[in-house]
């Protein structure tokens, strides 16, 4: 629901405009730009790195059609494990879980040059991820640095 504010003096007239014209998304979209951008580079440093580091690199800030910004890590599932954690847990067809050890077996998958206790283990059964939380946690910051950067920029525009 938009504001309607009136004024009577001409003084508080020309501050209502220029705060409606202040208000205007393209004013706005690069205040929300930063703070997107700031998110974004907390949540990487907030990211593990892991066997590949590709969690972090999944980090992306876009830009809404319908305005805003949205900071999300695409593709994959590996945040969402990191994020909300995982259950103990066994293979659900073969007879063991593989585990890779380094990079070359994560991102290789098994091949016979692999080192079994060097490259990779087979296990039974895991324990499971314990969450994380990266994105909850952030989210009540963002808005803090949201909230303020909008409060710094109304004051600038009714100050000055």
């Amino acid at each position: 629901m938009p504001l309607k504010l009136t004024a009577n003096s001409a003084a508080a007239k020309k501050k209502l405009a220029k705060l409606e014209a202040g208000l205007s998304p393209q004013v706005t979209d690069p205040i929300m730009e930063k703070v997107a951008w700031r998110t974004y580079a907390t949540l990487v440093a907030k990211t593990p790195k892991g066997y590949t580091g590709q969690t972090r690199r999944n980090w992306g800030v876009f830009k809404r059609p319908q305005g805003g910004y949205l900071v999300t890590n695409k593709p994959g599932k590996v945040m969402l494990f990191l994020e909300k954690g995982t259950k103990a847990h066994g293979p659900k067809t073969a007879k063991a879980l593989y585990i890779p050890l380094n990079r070359k077996a994560a991102l290789g998958g098994w091949n016979p040059s692999l080192v079994p206790g060097v490259d990779y283990i087979l296990r039974k059964s895991v324990k499971g991820i314990k969450k994380m939380l990266i994105v909850a946690k952030q989210r009540p910051v963002t808005a803090m640095w949201r909230n303020a950067a909008m409060r710094k920029h109304v004051q600038s525009l009714l100050s000055g």
